[in-house]
């Protein structure tokens, strides 16, 4: 059985790790580091730019001239709060977790358990509320969010969805779109001296 590779960052005359890719991959999305970070391999002979390992650890990676930082996939399409149960799994270990949010390009399952690995394929059985029918789909997991202030779960991007159901997310992507666009109805203060309803 072959283990995962173990990784270590160089930074600011500074060695850290070692680090699974699940724990390089959100190291990456909880900081901002400059463009001079290294990464070293178990297995390489010498440390590496960053830049020059991209394909190597196969993170989304954004690099300025300055800085490496995640790229947010999240900023393509709005995301819809949903109300649902996801069942997770890989033919191997399996999860139920509650759906926070949908895209067209993907959904965050909010669950404390870290079964699957970034990159890793998945298994989705989907019963949500404010779409039209359950269904199944597969999606690849592109973070985990460990908690520190926002829902503990897997970011999955969409990678086989039915057509209908993809229809059903445009449709409440398309309505979030409007209704951020609309001008917010102001209400005219209380009178004093009255009761409210």
């Amino acid at each position: 059985m072959s283990r995962e590779p173990v990784w270590f960052i160089y930074v600011n005359e500074e060695q850290q790790g070692p680090f699974t890719k699940a724990q390089l991959y959100q190291k990456f999305q909880d900081q901002q580091f400059e463009s001079d970070v290294h990464l070293f391999q178990e297995g390489w002979k010498e440390w590496k730019p960053v830049k020059d390992c991209l394909s190597d650890i196969d993170l989304p990676l954004q690099i300025d001239g300055t800085s490496v930082s995640m790229q947010d996939r999240r900023l393509k399409g709005p995301r819809v709060g949903i109300d649902g149960q996801i069942i997770v799994h890989n033919q191997g270990d399996m999860l139920i977790g509650s759906g926070v949010n949908v895209s067209e390009t993907g959904l965050f399952v909010e669950t404390a358990q870290q079964l699957f690995k970034v990159g890793e394929s998945l298994i989705l059985t989907c019963k949500v509320k404010q779409l039209s029918a359950p269904f199944h789909a597969t999606a690849k997991v592109v973070r985990f969010n460990a908690g520190n202030g926002s829902p503990a779960g897997f970011g999955l991007q969409w990678t086989e969805i039915p057509a209908g159901i993809q229809q059903d997310i445009q449709r409440l992507t398309e309505a979030k779109k409007k209704e951020a666009g609309a001008p917010k109805k102001v209400l005219p203060p209380i009178p004093v001296g009255k009761k409210i309803a």
